[in-house]
């Protein structure tokens, strides 16, 4: 009996918090980064890496890294996005 290992999937986490006060007292960059490292391990996920936009409001699409990984997802197949929440 011949047994295959399926190679992990890349993934890469995208995290954000919109004023300093959500950084301190709320869902703060390294919670949020280690919910989607935890996730990463659950789903044996190869997490590459994680982008952050700290202090940028939602009601705008102009992040810098979330623009940087989006190019980066764009330019490779067969990648996973991971975020804590729809609205990060």
């Amino acid at each position: 009996m011949t047994t295959e290992t399926t190679p992990q999937s890349r993934a890469y986490g995208y995290i954000r918090v919109s004023t300093d006060e959500q950084a301190e007292h709320g869902l703060s960059l390294r919670v949020q980064r280690e919910k989607i490292e935890a996730y990463a391990k659950l789903h044996n996920l190869d997490l590459v890496d994680v982008y952050a936009d700290e202090g940028l409001t939602g009601r705008h699409l102009d992040r810098p890294q979330l623009k940087q990984l989006l190019t980066q997802l764009h330019d490779t197949e067969n990648e996973t996005l991971i975020v804590y929440k729809l609205s990060r």
